[in-house]
Formats: structure tokens, C-alpha cells, sequence
């Protein structure tokens, strides 16, 4: 059964058991993993077992030409950073949207600046594997937790589309979680802070010379800093390896749940009207609406050692997500809409990584398949008959190389090629009673069946050169290109009879260097990229359309310096341009795109056992999404100041941290009204906040 409440989103009758059904049943699935993991301790031959690498290339080792950067496990443990987004937007050339502020629901990465579609051009990973559906829902980062994370490696710009494919135009981040194998232990954690926080989760793994186990489940809830913005969390996971000789057999398989209240933006009217930005930033113009999702997803895959050098691995994949909603109208019951949507991606995704031995070639050949399934319900107002019902398949398939070797003395070159078809099917079945008029000309019509087959490549060349011990250089050019998303295609017709939207291109070009200077690092890039065919929503038509050329160019520069003995200094700085290159907005900025961002971090360890960070994270002002004509007040800019400590005292860990010190006011999402420049909507983001952690291993 599902109900619904006004203004918002469908609700399962008695939804906060959703979440308490998830938490009871991880208890017998915790004790049942630890049953199973002491026995494997009891069995264990004192060797830890065969080390694996199962992701795609690891960043670690570098890839010549590509500006890539890699978050390592201390700085994911010291962070105050509330998010992994609010941590990659630490990073050159990465910002983030933000709706809610705290733990990280609803947030969106956005690397080289595409404001809007930043989901749709970014592609987030974990361990090698797409998180993105084919639809517009974008990614919870909030069900990765942080602590779960052995290291996150982002690749900026279209370096990634060999290796990942559609979507990795603006970058691409890949999340590598902590492995089962070699450890022993299990990790309790509890967190209390701002806003009734309340968090735990479980960790425990086990391993012997042949089996590995591990399991993981976090709950959380918080009543949000708005009105209507309480969020109730809780996840669980599980991760077995079985190890041969040569090779591993693995699974694992997740499951999470969501509950969050939807305040709605708050209006702003610079003509002296309504300005419950500042009057009344906490309350909820939306106090009834609320978002319920339930996710879960599997992979089941197996590795093996090439004689001669290289792995070999072939893993399959399955994510299921439904979705119910309505939206009320302020017409009547008669013009409220209701949708239930299923979307089901089945993957499979062999690859070769191949390291000759004796030789200094190496790289990464494999193929990518994905099958999507949506399936969509649509209903006018109380009507039981639907008014739409979609079935949308999509089949993609990608072949790629990618390898790297010396060309020269101190200078060593890596090239890829990607080759993708994708063919996609659907069709809209329409009530055939309900037909209405609008102008004259049908305002909902029937869409028959339709076959789109597109076929595109991306490619990556790199250079790097070594000029003495300290310094190197590097250049790259790039090639990457971006499906339409299955609700980019559904809402792409004015009189509803095509699914039809061009494919989106991007070329690009960098250049850069990176120096040790002492014991300090410090790396700079400057970049230009030009799309064609850029997919975005056009306000005025209320259509996802393909529109006039665009263009990112920007400077990235970052540094870690060792200050002293047991301190430590981070910065990051870009300028980032993103603009319209041809069209009715030539020259104009691309909306919610920042023209500059920076960052500082200072870790001072000034005891053996006791660890300060502290982060400073400033943003400057970008027009508001549809301010396209560049005409409107703009997104203030904002500098935050967080700082968290930490301790470990034998086998218990503290924390305790103040995130927006200051205790400033802002927010990072805007719409400007297309009738009236002088109102807008925005999501104010919460003020001073704290937080308290403790944990223990054991």
C-alpha cells in the first residue's frame, strides 16, 4: 500500500517501519556474520591471503598525462568534512550543490563546472562500478559511508571516458572501499551532535588463508536545521572472498533505506517583497513532502592471475530501484499527478589488466555491458485508468584499451580508445480517452514504439616527461560524449512523439606540471573543453533540449607542505570559466558555475596520540539556475570555516568537531523566476553545527 501526503512525495503506509524493519533485521545478520567469522579466525594459518586488485587502474601508480589526484585514508579519517562531496570540494577544480546541508543527502558533485547537469556529467564509482542510473536521480553519497572508504581517486576532465564511458565528461571519482581480506576485528562507532543527530554502525570482518568476510550497517537520524528536514538512514552490507592459488571468487551485496523531509526553497523578493530567505531561513514552504527510498544491488564476479603477468576479471552487477510519486496541484485533485516508476540495471564487465613481466608496458583492455529496464505508470488526478504508461529498455555496449609505457628517455606516453553502441526501445501507451487540447495543437498525445541506435568512441592520449628528480610535465587530449538519460528523453518532445535527443561531445586539452620543492608537492594544470549538443532542461519550453555550443577553460593548482614536524598544510585554488560559445547567449556564464574556489587544511598532530584538522572551503558568486541571460542577483559567495579533533587512546577512538564555525549564512542552490528577475528561490544551508564520535575496536 501506498499513501500519499499534500504537496509531496508517496509514502509506504507506516513508512518510519521501513527503516526500524531494516534495523532489526541486521541483527541476525550481524551475528550470524560473526559466527561465521569466528570460525574463519579459528581456522586462520597466520598469512594473510593472496592481495587481488580487481578495480581498473590503480592511480596510485599514476597514468601518464592525466591530472589525477587520490584522497588517501588519513585525510578520509581527519576530515571534519560532513560529506564525501564536501570533501572532494577540498579538491581543485570539484564544487558541490548542496540542498540540506549535514550528513550529505541530496548533494550533487560537480568537477569542471556544468552547474545543472552535474550529475549527468560526472560519473561517480565504487571499486571500478558505475553508482549512475540511467535516469536523472543522480547518486546518494550519503550510503557510501566515510568510514567504509580505503581511498578515493579523482580523474578530472575527459581522461576518464576510456577507461568508464558515457558520462565521465566533466570527470569521474571512484570510491575504493576498505577490502575484507587481511583483517581481523570488528569496529563499533556511535556519533551524537546539532539537530537531535543520532548515528552507529557496525563493522567486522574476518579472514584466513582461503575465506573472507566482512559486514558493515550504519543507522542514522537527524532532525534537519529546517522545518520538515528530519532524515532517517540506516544501510547494511556484506562482502565474501573465497581466495585460490591464483585468482579470488567474491560478492557482495548491499541493501539501504531513506527517509527524508522536503522543505521546499524559500522565496526571495528583492523588490521588497517576500524575503523568507533571511526572515525565516529554518522554516518549510513545503511542510507536508517528504522522499522514501529503498535501494539495494549485488555483484558477483571472479579474479584470476595471467601466467606472464596481468588479472584477469569478470564480475556481473544487478541495481533495482522503485519510485512513487505524486505532485498536488493548485488547481485541483482533478490536475494532480501521479507516477510509479521501476528501473532494474543488469551489467556484466570482463576486463584484462595486462603487466608483461620484464617489461614496463602495461594497461587495461575489457568490455562494458549494461541493460536498463523502466518502466513508468503515469495518472491524471484521481483516474485509476493511466494516461501514460512508458516502457523504456536501453542496451549499451563498450569496448576499450588503455596502456602506458616509456617512449623515450624520461619521458613515458599512454593512449585508449573506447567504442560504445547503445540502442535504445520504448514506447508510451496513452489513455485513449484522454485526449485535451492545448492552443489547439495536442497537449498530450500518444507515442508509439521507437528504436534509437547511436554509436559513439572516446579517446586519450597522454604525455608525461621527466625534466629532472623534482619536476615533470604533462599534457593530454581527450575525447568523451554523453548519452540522454531516460528522463532527459521522456520530457524531449514539445507534442509528445519523439524520445529523439542528439548525443552530447566534449573534446578537451591540458596541460601542466608537477614539482617537489623540499619536501613539499606542488602540481598546476590549465584546461579547455568544447561540447557540442550540451543536454540541458530549458525553462521557457519546459523541454530537455540540445543547445548552442559551450566551453570550460580553467587554472587548477594544489599543494600538500610539510610546515614542520608534525604539521602539515593543504591548499587548492581554481579559475574556472564555463560559458556559452554560439547561440542567444554567446559569452554568457553557464548558471550555478562558480568562476572561482579554494581551500586550505592544516593537520597538526601535536601529540602521538592526538590529531587537530581544521579547513577553510571558499566559493565565489555564480548566477542562479535560469539566469542563462546573466541578468539576475547572483549566488553570494561564501567562505566556511570547520575544524575537528581527534584522539586515540588504545583501542577506543574521539572526535569531536564544529563545522561553519563562523556561524555563516548561505546556500548554494537558487532558481531565478523566469517571469520576474527580481524573485528567486533558494535553499538556505544549516549554521553552526557540532558533533561528538566515539568508537572502539576490538
Amino acid at each position: 500500500m501506498t499513501t500519499y501526503s499534500e504537496g509531496g512525495w508517496p509514502r509506504p503506509a507506516n513508512a518510519h517501519l521501513t527503516t526500524r524493519v531494516c534495523l532489526y533485521l541486521l541483527v541476525p545478520a550481524l551475528a550470524g556474520a560473526l559466527l561465521a567469522s569466528t570460525a574463519l579466525a579459528q581456522g586462520a594459518e597466520g598469512r594473510s591471503p593472496l592481495a587481488v586488485t580487481v578495480t581498473r587502474p590503480n592511480l596510485e601508480e599514476g597514468i601518464p598525462g592525466v591530472a589525477a589526484t587520490v584522497i588517501d585514508a588519513s585525510k578520509i579519517a581527519t576530515t571534519p568534512a560532513q560529506s564525501v562531496p564536501a570533501l572532494l570540494a577540498q579538491e581543485p577544480g570539484v564544487q558541490f550543490r548542496d540542498l540540506f546541508g549535514g550528513p550529505g543527502a541530496r548533494t550533487f558533485v560537480d568537477i569542471r563546472g556544468f552547474g545543472a547537469t552535474a550529475a549527468e556529467n560526472t560519473l561517480v564509482l565504487v571499486n571500478g562500478r558505475r553508482l549512475n542510473d540511467f535516469d536523472n536521480a543522480g547518486v546518494e553519497f550519503i550510503n557510501v559511508p566515510k568510514d567504509s572508504i580505503r581511498r578515493i581517486e579523482v580523474l578530472r576532465g575527459n581522461s576518464a571516458a576510456v577507461l568508464y564511458g558515457d558520462g565521465a565528461v566533466g570527470g569521474a571519482v571512484n570510491i575504493i572501499a576498505r577490502p575484507a581480506a587481511g583483517n581481523n576485528g570488528t569496529t563499533l562507532r556511535g556519533a551524537t551532535g546539532s539537530f537531535l543527530l543520532k548515528e552507529g554502525s557496525v563493522a567486522t570482518s574476518r579472514s584466513s588463508r582461503d575465506t573472507a568476510i566482512s559486514f558493515d550497517a550504519n543507522a542514522m537520524s537527524q532532525k534537519g536545521w529546517r522545518e520538515n528536514n528530519e532524515l532517517e538512514q540506516a544501510g547494511a552490507g556484506i562482502e565474501l572472498r573465497r581466495f585460490t592459488d591464483r585468482g579470488e571468487w567474491y560478492g557482495t551485496f548491499a541493501t539501504d533505506t531513506q527517509h527524508l523531509g522536503l522543505p521546499g526553497a524559500r522565496r526571495f523578493d528583492l523588490s521588497g517583497g517576500e524575503n523568507i530567505v533571511n526572515i525565516a531561513p529554518r522554516g518549510a514552504t513545503t511542510p507536508t513532502d517528504f522522499a522514501d527510498q529503498l535501494g539495494n544491488r549485488a555483484v558477483l564476479g571472479l579474479s584470476k592471475l595471467l601466467p606472464g603477468g596481468g588479472e584477469l576479471a569478470v564480475d556481473g552487477g544487478l541495481r533495482v530501484k522503485q519510485q512513487d510519486s505524486i505532485v498536488i496541484s493548485a488547481s485541483g485533485p482533478a490536475f494532480d499527478q501521479v507516477t510509479n516508476t521501476r528501473l532494474a540495471t543488469y551489467s556484466f564487465t570482463p576486463r584484462v589488466r595486462w603487466e608483461p613481466e620484464g617489461s614496463a608496458l602495461r594497461g587495461i583492455t575489457g568490455l562494458d555491458y549494461y541493460y536498463s529496464d523502466y518502466n513508468q505508470v503515469s495518472r491524471q488526478g484521481t483516474g485509476e485508468v493511466p494516461v501514460h504508461r512508458y516502457d523504456l529498455k536501453q542496451h549499451s555496449l563498450g569496448v576499450y584499451g588503455q596502456g602506458s609505457m616509456p617512449i623515450a628517455r624520461a619521458t613515458e606516453g599512454s593512449a585508449g580508445l573506447r567504442l560504445q553502441y547503445v540502442r535504445f526501445t520504448g514506447g508510451d501507451i496513452i489513455d485513449p480517452d484522454y485526449v485535451t487540447s492545448f492552443g489547439g495543437d495536442p497537449f498530450d498525445g500518444h507515442r508509439g514504439s521507437q528504436r534509437i541506435n547511436q554509436a559513439q568512441w572516446a579517446g586519450h592520449l597522454g604525455l608525461e616527461r621527466t625534466l629532472n628528480p623534482q619536476t615533470s610535465v604533462f599534457g593530454r587530449l581527450g575525447r568523451a560524449f554523453r548519452m540522454p538519460t531516460v528522463d532527459e528523453r521522456v520530457l524531449s518532445s514539445a507534442t509528445y512523439d519523439s524520445f529523439d535527443l542528439s548525443t552530447q561531445v566534449s573534446w578537451d586539452a591540458e596541460l601542466g606540471a608537477r614539482r617537489r620543492i623540499g619536501n613539499a608537492t606542488v602540481r598546476g594544470s590549465a584546461f579547455v573543453m568544447q561540447l557540442k549538443n550540451e543536454i540541458v532542461f530549458n525553462s521557457t519550453t519546459f523541454l530537455n533540449e540540445n543547445i548552442d555550443p559551450t566551453q570550460r577553460a580553467g587554472l587548477e593548482a594544489g599543494a600538500d607542505i610539510p610546515l614542520a614536524d608534525r604539521w602539515n598544510l593543504g591548499l587548492a585554488a581554481t579559475w574556472l570559466q564555463a560559458k556559452f560559445r554560439q547561440g542567444q547567449f554567446a559569452g554568457k556564464a553557464v548558471p550555478l558555475v562558480s568562476p572561482w574556489t579554494g581551500s586550505a587544511n592544516v593537520r597538526w598532530e601535536f601529540t602521538r596520540d592526538w590529531f587537530f584538522t581544521g579547513t577553510m572551503t571558499a566559493v565565489g558568486p555564480r548566477r542562479m539556475e535560469n539566469d542563462e541571460d546573466n541578468e539576475g542577483p547572483k549566488i553570494p559567495a561564501h567562505a566556511l570555516f570547520d575544524a575537528r579533533l581527534a584522539t586515540q587512546q588504545g583501542a577506543w577512538t574521539f572526535a569531536a568537531q564544529v563545522n561553519n564555525l563562523l556561524d555563516r549564512d548561505y546556500f548554494t542552490y537558487a532558481v531565478q523566476s523566469t517571469s520576474n528577475m527580481q524573485i528567486y528561490n533558494a535553499y538556505p544551508l544549516p549554521g553552526r553545527s557540532w558533533r561528538v564520535d566515539a568508537g572502539v575496536k576490538f
